[in-house]
């Protein structure tokens, strides 16, 4: 592939503004000569390649007219932005909506346009985005210039002069500050430069995904993939071309086996398509051969990258359909992408949580004290046989750890007096109340005119039967007696429903559940429930019991209960009930065990609440504690053959 590198003209023989005809590169059509000359102007008098770019950035959008432009480039010490813009307001408006096109134009190497309607305007915007090639480097950044769109055709002639501008800058600027490079790096220097490239990503994905996407640029690769190796297992951390990894799809986990076996093999694996591949290049490993397979027959190869002879990540390459590797190219990746890797060992360090250090810090202790021959080693190993013996001859308490919630032992339902309509109500559900605390009131308004009229019923029989003593009329006399015996029941039923018409706690307890709020005026029938009322004081704890604990929970045993709303007060309890029965609870078979608070319960217990109770089921052996239920387990099964 031809070199697009140019020799450097002589700032100082060249006339400003004037440039040099014998050496300046063909101008493309679509470039005015104004910014043509600019851009000469600016390569011939720059010292450094960031000079030179920051000041092409300005010229651009000047060029443009644009209220904002922003260049984005890949160098030594990471990813450098460089911005041309005309407020701080517009950097705010459109830094992070060129950010997003920046990467894909990058990444993809393809230009693109992109329009936006201004917020609060009736101007729309387009965003012309362009892949930056410095000089034979290949792309190594984007341009992002934002311009007034008036059509789509006028957008789309500014996007090709974008395109022939930014192939000048880039074509021209190749060598702007690049020495000649140096044959003799020490090793020190090569990892501080490494250490200096990943400073500039925020974490070890982001690098390994800038790694895969230059690596497939560079080699026109269909993927490039990128594994760190932990303990001799690979964790896949980018592929070429996508956003994220998903660590549980059938595709990682196929080449993560694939990059596993190049770490077992500890060299390049390769196999090459049938036809066109080098002869002798395919390594026959079974993996590889299969990901070639599912790979329509494409070339696949892994290689393997090191430090200080350790195996340490691992990059897998697909090839386009009809073309293969050779093996000065594998040699070629190895050899770009190992001074990369230190650096992905120290952002790998980076992104380590604290207690992963720690863990991996007394890891690496406790290795080197047993592997030699110390004192430490033998207090280990006494240490570890005393245990031994007391887990064959000790004993513990034993507690199981079962679900459970609160439940109400005495629980009543507070009925409709007599069958009228609802007049008022005074709690809702959850509250406490005392005994004789009003909770609601019956409309009395129609026994109050019933008693009205028993009583006129009652003072007109009386005179009725007083006539008939008076003239002698037995049978008057019997009628308005028994008159005024009827009269006067039904006021003493009335009176006493008038009692009744407000509804009393009968003693001390939470309301449990009764909205009556929208049965205000609502007629009910005598004794239809209107509250759910449980005593204060008196819970029972219901505990669920998986079969296997069946036969270890028994009436009288101590434990403890802890709510979720407050488990730094748990509280003591005892079992007084087992139910003889098995219950369906949440689609799995247990039995229920019933417990009560020892002594007076908390005022903020409630009913419903959901916790977990210990109870002391006695002191067995230690090692029937570790391994009693897999015994079981064990046992139920040979049984079944």
């Amino acid at each position: 592939m031809p070199s697009n590198t140019q020799t450097r003209p002589n700032a100082a023989s060249a006339a400003p503004g004037k440039p040099q005809a014998a050496n300046k590169p063909d101008t493309p059509e679509s470039l005015s000569q104004k910014t043509s000359e600019a851009i000469w102007k600016v390569f011939t008098s720059s010292d450094s390649r960031q000079g030179f770019l920051s000041r092409v950035i300005t010229i651009l959008g000047e060029h443009f007219n644009s209220p904002f432009a922003i260049l984005t480039v890949e160098s030594s010490v990471g990813n450098q932005q460089l911005l041309h813009s005309a407020s701080d307001e517009a950097t705010a408006a459109w830094g992070k909506r060129c950010n997003g096109l920046l990467l894909d134009t990058r990444y993809r190497n393809i230009a693109s346009a992109r329009t936006v309607a201004a917020a609060g305007s009736d101007r729309t915007f387009a965003i012309l985005s362009s892949p930056l090639s410095l000089g034979s480097e290949g792309t190594v950044g984007a341009v992002c210039v934002v311009v007034s769109a008036q059509d789509r055709s006028t957008y789309a002639i500014q996007l090709q002069e974008l395109q022939a501008i930014v192939a000048y800058a880039g074509t021209i600027g190749g060598d702007v500050g690049m020495a000649a490079p140096q044959k003799n790096t020490s090793a020190k220097s090569a990892d501080t430069a490494a250490a200096s490239r990943a400073a500039g990503y925020a974490s070890l994905t982001e690098f390994a995904f800038a790694v895969s996407n230059n690596l497939k640029a560079k080699l026109g690769c269909e993927s490039v993939s990128f594994g760190i190796v932990r303990k001799q297992h690979v964790k896949l951390l980018s592929m070429s071309g996508t956003s994220q990894v998903d660590p549980s799809s059938l595709g990682t986990q196929q080449l993560q086996q694939v990059m596993e076996e190049c770490v077992d093999a500890g060299d390049i694996c390769s196999i090459q398509q049938a036809k066109t591949g080098p002869e002798g290049l395919s390594t026959g490993h079974i993996l590889h051969k299969q990901w070639h397979s599912d790979s329509s027959g494409a070339s696949v190869a892994s290689i393997p990258l090191l430090v200080d002879d350790k195996i340490v990540a691992v990059l897998s390459l697909r090839h386009t359909p009809n073309q293969s590797f050779t093996s000065e190219q594998l040699e070629k990746v190895r050899e770009l992408a190992t001074p990369l890797i230190p650096g992905a060992l120290l952002l790998d360090r980076a992104d380590r949580k604290l207690i992963e250090h720690a863990k991996s810090a007394v890891v690496e202790w406790t290795i080197t004290q047993l592997s030699n021959d110390t004192w430490t080693r033998r207090i280990a190993i006494g240490t570890l046989l005393a245990g031994l013996c007391l887990a064959l001859v000790g004993k513990q308490t034993y507690l199981l750890t079962l679900p459970c919630s609160v439940m109400p032992s005495d629980e009543r339902e507070i009925s409709a007096p007599f069958e009228g309509v609802i007049k008022e109500t005074l709690v809702r559900a959850g509250d406490t109340v005392e005994a004789g605390q009003l909770l609601a009131r019956m409309d009395t308004r129609q026994l109050k005119l019933d008693l009205s009229k028993a009583n006129a019923d009652f003072h007109a029989a009386t005179i009725e039967s007083i006539q008939g003593a008076t003239e002698g009329d037995l049978q008057k006399l019997a009628i308005g007696k028994a008159k005024a015996d009827a009269a006067k029941s039904l006021a003493n039923k009335i009176e006493r429903n008038l009692q009744l018409s407000e509804v009393r706690a009968p003693c001390n307890g939470i309301i449990l559940s009764g909205d009556l709020d929208k049965r205000i005026g609502e007629s009910v029938p005598m004794g239809e429930s209107l509250l759910r009322f449980a005593a204060a004081d008196k819970w029972k704890i219901v505990i669920e019991a998986p079969e296997f604990a069946t036969a270890l929970i028994d009436v009288g045993q101590p434990g403890t209960f802890a709510t979720v709303a407050r488990p730094a007060v748990p509280l003591k309890v005892e079992v007084d009930h087992l139910r003889t029965h098995a219950e369906i609870r949440e689609g799995k078979n247990v039995f229920i065990s019933e417990a009560v608070v020892s002594g007076v319960a908390p005022d903020w217990i409630r009913s419903g609440m959901q916790g977990t109770a210990r109870i002391n089921v006695g002191r067995h052996p230690i090692c029937w504690v570790w391994v009693h239920r897999i015994i079981d387990q064990v046992r139920l099964k040979l049984w079944r053959i």
